[in-house]
């Protein structure tokens, strides 16, 4: 609304939708109630250094800087601004893009009491070469310092958790070591000081890297986009890879992994389009969302023990081609095999219950599955456009199919049912004409085929 010029907000307002006053470039006077949150103000981030401070009865200006009224938190300085800032005291928090596209600040300087940067604080600040930070900071939020590529020196104190250091992770090997007193490198990786955990791995190495002996941990996103990497061996004791630790390394064949190794964490190998098989540990109790999504995988054993396999864990793994679960699996998740076209052969372990939502939807070379004693529930869409399978036998545990669990398995013959289903949804077999329904006599399959118009053979 470019010709917007003024604003009035009632008492009550408690909330303002993003994007909400975009590019209102002639916006001069706001009024909002004294009861209004502050972050209402945060819309009008940019207009606000055009408005008197009696309009923001909330905030105060300082030197140009938009500030909660208290001076407790620090919620936008203006894109022009250059040089150094030094941070007022009594600041205990910058908040969320408070200096976004700050191109040329060139320095900061925070305050003791700072406690924790808010997400995107700093980002795009491209000229910004220095931050020294106060005794007591205790949080980094996501892409605080993201593109600020002529950064060289950050100093920490000594008390700073470790974690505040992965938004530097890849200007730390930019900076001097003596600036990092809670870290090392070896050979360019970055390490905590303990050696337990693998914080960073350069983007530019490439080949093989054997991880280091005492390495318990592979950090977030520590070899993440590292599109060079073609091989990872990992040590005995390691017990957790971390969120999106080998995410997009697109040249990674062969990965290693431990005895002992306890979780593999959401996106962990995300779409690593070159790693064709896997042989998973012993001792392995869960695969996190997406951990092989969207990867080239042909092969992947699991271990015995394995307990969860979440969401979308393989979907995309277009060349997948079998797939044989472990006794003891409690949970498959939600599309956990979705889209693995190739894959022809499933068996569900005994022990699990629950085939989740749309866990093998789009498998469409799907020739058979063998469900296991002890199943209980099939989620909607589970099976959805497995268009090659022509028959499947259910326990007789199995007490609730649910919608579209089988719609579009345009192949599908014959439907087995035992005596303990007490729930079949009636568009479980849409799309099936050739199906035939065999469950004893007067039972919930013989009514729903009956109603759903689909044949039915008494067993």
């Amino acid at each position: 609304c470019s010709a917007l010029q003024s604003i009035t907000l009632p008492a009550g307002l408690s909330s303002i939708g993003d994007a909400a006053f975009w590019y209102c470039s002639a916006l001069e006077s706001i009024t909002l109630p004294d009861s209004a949150p502050v972050d209402v103000w945060r819309h009008f981030r940019n207009e606000i250094f055009r408005l008197t401070p009696t309009k923001s009865p909330r905030l105060r200006l300082v030197d140009g800087v938009l500030f909660t009224a208290d001076g407790k938190t620090l919620l936008r300085c203006p894109r022009d601004k250059s040089g150094e800032y030094v941070v007022p005291d009594g600041v205990e928090k910058i908040g969320d893009k408070a200096f976004y596209g700050c191109s040329a600040l060139k320095s900061i300087t925070l305050p003791d009491g700072v406690q924790s940067i808010g997400d995107e604080a700093f980002y795009g600040c491209r000229a910004l070469q220095s931050v020294t930070f106060p005794d007591g900071l205790r949080y980094v939020g996501d892409k605080a310092f993201y593109g600020c590529n002529a950064l060289r020196s950050v100093t920490l104190p000594d008390s700073a958790p470790v974690h505040v250091w992965r938004p530097f992770r890849y200007q730390i090997v930019r900076l001097t070591q003596t600036n990092a007193p809670r870290l090392r490198f070896v050979d360019g990786v970055l390490f905590t000081a303990d050696g337990k955990t693998l914080l960073h791995y350069p983007r530019d190495k490439s080949g093989e890297y054997v991880v280091p002996d005492g390495v318990e941990e592979i950090g977030k996103g520590a070899f993440e986009d590292c599109r060079a990497l073609e091989s990872i061996t990992l040590p005995a004791g390691l017990q957790y890879v971390g969120d999106a630790a080998f995410e997009c390394c697109s040249s990674l064949q062969t990965v290693v992994f431990p005895d002992g190794l306890q979780r593999i964490e959401n996106n962990a190998f995300r779409r690593c389009q070159k790693l064709r098989s896997i042989t998973l540990p012993a001792g392995l109790r869960s695969i996190g969302y997406k951990a092989f999504f969207d990867c080239a995988l042909e092969s992947a054993s699991f271990p015995a023990g394995l307990l969860r396999i979440e969401n979308s864990a393989f979907a995309g793994c277009r060349a997948l081609k079998s797939a044989t679960l472990p006794d003891g699996l409690q949970s498959v998740g939600g599309s956990a095999f979705a889209g693995c076209v190739a894959l022809q052969t499933v068996t569900l372990p005994d022990g699990l219950q629950s085939v989740g939502n749309r866990a093998f939807a789009y498998c469409f070379a799907l020739e058979s599955v063998t469900f296991s004693e002890g199943l209980q529930n099939i989620d909607d869409h589970a099976f959805e456009n497995c268009r090659t399978l022509r028959s499947i036998t259910l326990p007789d545990g199995v007490r609730d199919v649910r919608d579209r669990a089988f719609s579009f398995c345009l192949a599908l013959q014959t439907a087995t049912f035992g005596a303990g289903l007490q729930t079949l949804a009636q568009t479980a077999f849409d799309c099936c004409g050739r199906v035939t329904i065999c469950a004893p006599s007067g039972s919930v399959a013989e009514r729903v085929a009956r109603q759903s118009g689909l044949r039915f053979e008494a067993r």
